[in-house]
């Protein structure tokens, strides 16, 4: 199968740092959920401690089939990596529409995410290593500690399909899962996520997205 340009551009830089030197783990890889027939790329990160794919399979895509990676074609299918770490959904053109995710299963707050590994620890007894790091932080992001309100699932999802009904988050459904998040109560805030994508935003949407949070917070 052939490789997709530009998806191995970085991975020297990231092989070669030390452990304590990496970025952490990015959680919505971590606690992305897959089902058989889905299609997913390949992918090294540096936060990763142990069970790295090979750099030869970074930027392949291939099936979840019985919770392991397979790329390439029968007979010849082999299975690469078994960590959700090591993978991302595929944005391949080939996709057929059957195997495409969908934005909304995406997303998830803080709350669902720390709700969803104590369930794992209780079933499990123990946590890997990128699921105790992402269960700290979930459960410091679901709280009154980061910006005084706590994150509840009812709450998320009914601020994020209001945060919908403004024109430019309508076209960016992923800015509304990101702002129903962070709950923002200053424009600056606003700004600041419209600014991470290079988005502009009217003043008048900006003063709508505030007052839908003031609304439902």
């Amino acid at each position: 199968m052939k490789r997709s340009k530009g998806q191995r551009v970085g991975t020297r830089s990231i092989l070669r740092r030390r452990k304590n030197e990496r970025s952490r783990l990015n959680i919505r890889r971590v606690m992305h959920q897959y089902e058989e027939g889905d299609r997913v790329a390949i992918v090294l990160d540096g936060g990763q401690q142990g069970g790295m794919p090979h750099r030869r399979f970074h930027g392949r895509t291939g099936f979840i089939q019985k919770r392991q990676v397979l790329h390439g074609s029968s007979p010849s299918r082999t299975a690469t990596c078994r960590r959700p770490s090591s993978l991302a959904p595929s944005t391949c053109a080939h996709s057929s529409e059957g195997l495409t995710m969908t934005e909304e299963e995406r997303f998830l707050d803080f709350a669902t995410v720390r709700e969803m590994l104590y369930d794992a620890q209780e079933r499990r007894g123990s946590l890997k290593y990128e699921q105790k790091w992402a269960l700290q932080h979930a459960e410091w992001a679901a709280s009154e500690a980061r910006n005084g309100v706590s994150t509840k699932p009812e709450v998320f999802e009914e601020l994020r399909t209001k945060l919908l009904e403004v024109e430019t988050l309508a076209k960016h459904p992923d800015l509304a899962a990101k702002l129903a998040e962070l709950m923002p109560a200053t424009p600056e805030d606003v700004k600041a996520v419209f600014g991470s994508k290079r988005i502009v935003i009217d003043d008048s949407e900006i003063s709508a997205v505030i007052e839908i949070v003031a609304q439902v917070i």
